[in-house]
């Protein structure tokens, strides 16, 4: 699935079985979606999905490879 429509369709109730790259993965593509013009996806919504994920990321805190990059 392009990186966009993985962001588009993102459902808060698959973040329960996310492992902790997923979540990294999708909380890149949504700051990438931050600071581009088109606005598809509301920069609100985009916020509270982002807040989301750090918070399962750092429920996870695993020893992932991107896990020292987050902190």
């Amino acid at each position: 699935m392009p990186l966009y429509k993985k962001a588009k369709n993102f459902d808060e109730k698959e973040l329960e079985n996310m492992t902790f790259d997923e979540c990294y993965e999708l909380l890149l593509i949504f700051r990438y979606l931050q600071f581009r013009e088109d606005r598809t996806i509301e920069k609100n919504l985009i916020n509270a999905r982002m807040e989301l994920l750090r918070k399962r990321m750092l429920e996870l805190n695993e020893n992932s490879t991107h896990y020292k990059n987050f902190i």
